[in-house]
């Protein structure tokens, strides 16, 4: 897999061809949208999910889980579109005794039908599941009790971007400071206030053309 830098950058190789970059762009917000191919190029998505919120219970006031990441690569012709989804992180929860709020999954569908999901963490600590990319990281448990909220996978591996890390989960007890975007976790409540808001999901892609 290639790993991109910004646009405008010399063409790469990659299995003996050369791909030059025609657009980057990161969606960052939770919802919907298209990704529009205006010309025969080839699609790589980075997805992850959203974090859930910490918990408001009486000896249980774990942070929420992490979203998961996937990476999805597609070739795409002249006008095709390809609808994705970012996950919303879970609420903030006030009153006890509440489990706190999952985060939203992040998915992309493919023109062959495919849909490639990162999914959102869980508000009972688990991880969210990731499936149908090329490459599937399942997110992170949080701890049990008094706990801080988990971090998100990392795909940096498979780009120069910085901002391919995952979010850190947000400390126990932090009231309602929102877990660190993308994908994290959000810390439990202290008992004297609300638990920690999830991270929002990410959706980073780049459209490429053989040079």
């Amino acid at each position: 897999m290639a790993a991109y830098g910004p646009r405008g950058e010399q063409p790469r190789r990659e299995g003996g061809a050369r791909f030059e970059v025609l657009s980057i762009k990161r969606v960052t917000s939770a919802g919907t949208g298209e990704i529009l191919a205006t010309e025969g190029c080839v699609l790589q998505a980075f997805l992850w999910g959203a974090g859930a919120s910490g918990s408001v219970q009486a000896n249980s006031n774990r942070g929420g889980g992490s979203g998961a990441a996937s990476v999805a690569i597609a070739k795409l012709r002249p006008g095709q579109r390809v609808p994705y989804v970012v996950g919303a992180g879970g609420s903030s929860q006030t009153a006890a005794p509440n489990p706190g709020s999952d985060g939203g999954d992040t998915w992309v569908r493919l023109p062959t039908g495919l849909i490639v999901t990162a999914g959102g963490g869980k508000a009972t600590g688990a991880g969210g599941l990731a499936s149908g990319g090329l490459i599937n990281k399942h997110g992170t448990a949080s701890g049990t009790n008094n706990s801080a909220g988990a971090p998100a996978p990392s795909l940096s591996e498979y780009s120069n971007f910085t901002d391919f890390v995952g979010g850190a989960g947000s400390a126990y007890g932090t009231g309602s400071g929102a877990g660190g975007a993308p994908g994290a976790g959000a810390g439990g409540s202290d008992g004297g206030g609300p638990s920690g808001i999830g991270g929002v999901g990410r959706l980073i892609y780049v459209l490429s053309r053989l040079a």
